[in-house]
């Protein structure tokens, strides 16, 4: 009686849901995987702008936490 129910509510996103259950390793791994690059690229373009305006001196780090002292 409740899959009845769920085919009527889901329609259509119930065979989406098969699929992520079914490769739910896959799917995640991808998720976690962008997340990670989207970390590594920004962390390299932090980077590259602190040493780009030629700060000398001091480290990244802690020009980090100055930033956020108030």
């Amino acid at each position: 009686m409740i899959d009845s129910f769920l085919d009527f509510m889901l329609g259509d996103l119930r065979k989406i849901t098969d699929l992520y259950i079914r490769h739910q390793l896959v799917f995640n791994s991808i998720v976690v995987g962008a997340a990670l690059l989207k970390l590594i690229i920004s962390k390299k373009e932090t980077d590259f702008r602190v040493n780009e305006e030629g700060v000398q001196g001091e480290s990244i780090e802690s020009l980090r936490h100055s930033r956020f002292k108030v």
